[in-house]
């Protein structure tokens, strides 16, 4: 039983969003190269962390917490709303 044809199918919808999606604008590439360096500077930083407070003592878990704490908040999630 042939219900629907074409764009009225669910993949006919599917390839048509696909179609109607816009190019990435130059703020989304603005945006997305900070949050990439944010990253970057993140997992560094949390590397030298690691590696200095271990050859200082802190115990591990202490070190894990703070590592997180970190990571956490070093990345803005409200970076693109801030930003615009």
């Amino acid at each position: 039983l042939v219900y629907a044809t074409g764009s009225a199918t669910f993949f006919g919808r599917t390839a048509s969003l696909v179609q109607k999606a816009a190019p990435v604008s130059h703020f989304q590439k603005a945006v997305l190269n900070i949050g990439n360096f944010l990253i970057v500077l993140v997992l560094s930083l949390s590397l030298l962390l690691v590696v200095v407070e271990l050859l200082r003592g802190l115990p591990f878990l202490t070190l894990l917490a703070f590592v997180l704490v970190v990571v956490v908040a070093s990345i803005p999630v409200a970076m693109p709303a801030v930003l615009s």
